[in-house]
């Protein structure tokens, strides 16, 4: 960055991002505008709140679901672990 012409260029820094961010300038200057839109903040709009409301939504469905199928899991272990037993007491009668 030092030398003349210089070789990167820093890149603004986008949101949740700890490190700055660097482009190469070997092919020429580097186009910003993807980065800088992008790191813009956007306001929030009536229409991305109810994206943001259908996500969570969603994402309580999901929860529901996998507790269920945990629980499911569950009761099969159990049940397996009781035929196990009878089995097992069923093999002494023959032994």
């Amino acid at each position: 960055m030092k030398r003349e012409p210089p070789l990167v260029k820093v890149l603004p820094r986008q949101p949740g991002t700890k490190e700055c961010r660097y482009v190469h300038l070997l092919s020429g200057d580097a186009e910003l505008s993807g980065f800088v839109e992008s790191s813009e903040a956007k306001p929030q709009t009536k229409e991305s709140a109810n994206t943001i409301s259908a996500d969570g939504e969603r994402i309580t469905h999901l929860e529901e679901e996998i507790a269920s199928l945990r629980k499911e899991v569950s009761d099969f272990h159990k049940e397996v672990s009781d035929l196990k037993q009878q089995f097992a007491q069923f093999k002494k009668q023959f032994e």
